[in-house]
């Protein structure tokens, strides 16, 4: 963990849109704010274009941040946030059940915010180490070079889970899970600082129009309108 603070803001989402993503549309998500390089791709063998705000997410796509960067995600059916640190680098994979997304996030090294909203489609990001399967959930999780991942809860409750057991991590709490050993929850061994640095807006009050064509070739909106509280 790079450093500590006693409590971390989080920049919290407001969001109207015209519609309900629903199975004519395959964005799971978008990306809401980049700072720095922030870049995006398909599948493994495709290249890498630019990141930048609007730019629409499929199941399939990755994300990553180069040095002193910064991309904030909103998914689509549930507006849920992930804020991505630098150095980072996430696979997303979601698929469409009865209206939400179930969804499968890959992190091999890195760090990220996710603030989960109750009652979505589901969540489990993937690590080399385990896998943190959360629900109406506000945390850290931190996968270091050796894939050895930290989950630092600030609200609910994450799983973690591999092949030697699980562990329930609440609020307040930290989990940790090393390949070779099951994981482990402690009290808290305290938070990053780096969650506030870059609030998704200052606060402003913003609108963002993302346009795109349901299966008919008609054009469609999402407006989101956000503000920080």
């Amino acid at each position: 963990m790079r450093s500590n603070a006693a409590a971390v803001m989080v920049g919290v989402l407001l969001l109207v849109g015209t519609l309900a993503f629903a199975g004519d549309v395959r964005d799971i998500a978008v990306i809401l704010k980049s700072t720095g390089k922030v870049e995006v791709g398909g599948a493994r063998s495709q290249g890498w274009r630019a990141g930048v705000q609007g730019t629409r997410l499929n199941s399939g796509n990755r994300v990553r941040t180069g040095a002193n960067s910064m991309a904030t995600l909103i998914f689509t059916d549930d507006k849920s946030l992930l804020k991505i640190r630098s150095d980072t680098e996430i696979s997303l994979e979601g698929e469409r059940q009865a209206g939400a997304v179930s969804k499968r996030l890959t992190v091999d090294v890195g760090e990220l915010l996710a603030k989960i909203t109750k009652g979505g489609g589901g969540y489990r990001l993937e690590t080399p180490s385990g896998v943190a399967a959360v629900k109406g959930t506000e945390f850290y999780l931190l996968v270091a070079e050796d894939g050895s991942a930290t989950a630092i809860v600030l609200d609910g409750i994450v799983e973690l889970i591999n092949s030697l057991g699980s562990v329930l991590v609440g609020s307040g709490q930290t989990g940790t899970m090393q390949r070779g050993s099951a994981p482990t929850s402690s009290g808290s061994q305290g938070v990053p600082d780096w969650g506030g640095e870059h609030a998704v807006v200052t606060g402003e009050e913003g609108l963002l129009r993302i346009e795109f064509q349901d299966e008919s070739g008609a054009k469609r909106y999402l407006l989101i309108k956000y503000e920080q509280r």
